[in-house]
């Protein structure tokens, strides 16, 4: 598992877990509820970039900030 962490732009979440296969499992500090159940595609997740993801409606989004971590936590 990975745990991503975004630049602070004044958001209520700062981070994602994501698994191997793509699914985001925690979020913090806020807004799990909103964003866990997402799926990221994992070819986008690079530090310096926005990632690529399908919401758990079901909608293909761009988040609207950069990677600035990447690191590899246990699950």
């Amino acid at each position: 598992m990975i745990k991503v962490h975004f630049e602070d732009k004044g958001q209520d979440f700062l981070w994602w877990k994501i698994t191997a296969q793509g699914a985001v499992v925690d979020c913090g500090p806020f807004q799990k509820s909103v964003w866990c159940g997402s799926f990221v595609y994992l070819e986008t997740v690079v530090v310096g970039q926005k990632l690529e993801f399908v919401s758990k409606t079901g909608n293909p989004l761009m988040l609207s900030y950069e990677t600035i971590k990447i690191e590899e936590v246990e699950a």
